[in-house]
């Protein structure tokens, strides 16, 4: 199911798939496997990198912008469903110091649809972006510890994309 989601994916965003099936010796003559699922997504010039690893606790994206003008650092953390009871349902911790950051992430429809998915699931990001070295890069962390997170995929895609639009000049 998982692979097959991975699959759909990188063929309707034009991408390359890498699965590496992986086997662990776990004792007493018994193996245990995972998949390593590496999706690299061509757009505008740019490559979204998506890495997965069955049974591992965290998903990772990237991308790299190379050289941009204006700085975009910022983070985004997601706090856990039970301290933000106590905030009113603020999920999101937020550290920027860019309008420009600020604008987006009020306005983006692919920002919408991860708020959305955070409320309903155990969904909880971080977004990370940097400038370091001249190079601006933009990481996005997620736990695959809740049922489906394969499905999260194909939104943070989208949330790259619509990045990708805003800022890459």
């Amino acid at each position: 199911m998982i692979i097959e989601e991975f699959e759909r994916l990188s063929d309707f965003h034009k991408g390359e798939l890498y699965v590496n099936e992986e086997k662990v010796d776990v004792g007493g003559g018994a193996r245990d496997f995972f998949y390593i699922l590496k999706l690299h997504i061509p757009y505008k010039g740019k490559t979204i990198k998506i890495k997965n690893t069955t049974g591992a606790p965290v998903g990772m994206v990237t991308c790299d912008f190379g050289e941009i003008r204006d700085s975009l650092a910022f983070e985004m953390v997601t706090r856990d469903i039970f301290i933000s009871l106590f905030l009113r349902g603020h999920r999101f911790k937020f550290k920027h110091s860019s309008p420009n950051i600020d604008r987006f992430f009020k306005s983006s429809p692919s920002i919408k649809d991860l708020k959305r998915i955070t409320k309903e699931t155990a969904f909880e990001p971080t977004i990370i972006g940097t400038n370091e070295n001249k190079t601006y890069q933009l990481k996005f962390h997620y736990s695959l510890k809740f049922e489906n997170w394969h499905l999260v995929i194909n939104p943070i895609i989208n949330f790259y994309k619509d990045f990708i639009d805003e800022f890459d000049s």
